[in-house]
């Protein structure tokens, strides 16, 4: 939404454009000497490339920014004193969750930044003009995801889908996370580059805005938004089951114009998650018809239910990410104590599995095995609380046959995924 635009300075305005002109010209020459490129990529008028400013290397970005921002200050001068602008009255500019200071101080880096990005000063003097006429925007919350590769868009929710990483659109953000190599932070991004994202479409009113223009600071929206991404992103962990983990997330308008504005004016809005899991195997393309099931049903359960599942949810995730069958029982062994809640706790590790047969099967065969499989895993995790080792590779009876400590951890979890698919299906504790 914008407003009306004027399209001519006034007759005795000083001229904005042949200043700013002038100073893209200065610009390019200096960012070409802080890449020490020897020449720098020109357009038709002599301006320079954004190399320098681009660049990931904090020393040649800094001050390429520094030195444009110089020649700056008296440009952006003149454009409160062209009427096409609004003056010296201060703009914010607001994105999701956020907001910062835009209008007057940095209208001259913008104008620099836009003219080295288009090549031409009168289109970047009418985009400058666009961005603070916009007063609505519509963009979308992009949560990147480890370990839950896709090879098409999948709708999740009626406003939540997931999509391939490679088709989250073009942005500051993403070339960050593309370039990480060139990153002097290491994570796990530097190893294993998420696969896929989570997309969810938002509203920002009002873009630009004066500062004591009265908003809602609470941000409860921005709060709901972001819980329920990592909400889904954790029900994925069911499907396979693997071990999804949220890596990262920006917001993205819709307008590119209004996504430049928001990078030039240094308003990034990426995050990366500190403290992030190595990764593990990798794990198969996302299945569209569980996907969709498993976060559909776990958002449906609500109150203590929800809770119970999500927790459970959690130590599934957890155990996923740890190599050692004595870590894997430690973290599942408390999904069936989280499941069945503070009766499970006065029983004691034989009095939990046996309350846990109606969530890991019936009477047959099959149940009587995973009933085994779980009562083996306590007793792994005993050992494991004990001398903080166990021998993956003894042998230990099973429903009549024999299984290694490791092959009891790992059906474990598929045990354990199952029975927190049961309470989302019944979206209740059983009987």
């Amino acid at each position: 939404m914008q407003k009306m635009l004027k399209t001519s300075p006034a007759q005795d305005a000083p001229d904005l454009l042949a200043v700013l002109i002038e100073a893209c010209q200065k610009a390019g020459v200096q960012n070409a000497g802080a890449q020490n490129a020897g020449a720098v990529k020109t357009t038709a008028r002599g301006f320079g490339s954004l190399d320098a400013l681009r660049s990931l290397e904090h020393g040649v970005s800094a001050s390429a920014a520094s030195a444009d921002h110089a020649l700056a200050e008296d440009l952006s001068k003149l454009v409160t004193e062209d009427e096409r602008f609004p003056g010296a009255s201060v703009k914010m500019m607001r994105n999701e969750g956020r907001g910062a200071k835009f209008y007057p101080d940095f209208a001259g880096d913008l104008l620099i930044q836009r003219t080295l990005e288009t090549g031409s000063p009168e289109a970047a003097i009418e985009w400058l003009q666009k961005v603070l006429a916009t007063s609505a925007a519509t963009g979308k919350t992009i949560h990147l995801l480890l370990g839950a590769p896709v090879d098409r868009e999948i709708q999740l929710t009626k406003d939540i889908k997931i999509i391939p990483f490679a088709e989250i659109p073009d942005s500051v953000e993403k070339r960050c996370i593309t370039d990480i190599h060139n990153s002097t932070i290491m994570n796990p991004l530097n190893f294993k580059p998420p696969e896929s994202a989570l997309i969810e479409s938002n509203r920002i009113e009002p873009f630009t805005h004066d500062p004591d223009k009265r908003l809602d600071l609470s941000h409860e929206a921005y709060r709901q938004s972001h819980e329920l991404l990592h909400e889904v992103a954790l029900a994925l962990t069911l499907v396979g089951p693997r071990a999804a983990v949220s890596a990262s997330g920006w917001f993205s308008f819709d307008d590119p114009d209004l996504n430049d504005a928001r990078a030039a004016a240094s308003d990034q809005s990426g995050h990366v998650l500190g403290n992030l899991p190595a990764p593990n195997a990798d794990c198969p393309v996302l299945d569209p018809v569980e996907a969709q099931s498993v976060v559909q049903g776990y958002l449906a359960v609500k109150g203590k239910t929800r809770v119970k599942a999500r927790m459970a949810l959690r130590r599934l995730n957890r155990a996923l990410h740890r190599c050692g069958a004595g870590a894997r029982a430690a973290e599942l062994s408390p999904i069936f104590e989280t499941l069945l809640g503070d009766h499970a706790e006065m029983q004691g590790d034989d009095g939990i599995t046996a309350s846990s047969f109606g969530l890991i099967g019936g009477a047959d065969s099959d149940g009587k095995r995973n009933f085994d499989i779980v009562r083996q895993a306590y007793q792994i995790r005993r050992t494991f609380a004990c001398s903080e080792r166990v021998d993956e590779t003894e042998l230990r009876s099973v429903g009549g046959e024999k299984m290694t400590v490791r092959q009891i951890a790992d059906h474990a979890i598929i045990i354990g995924a199952d029975a927190i698919k049961t309470i989302i299906q019944c979206r209740a504790v059983p009987d």
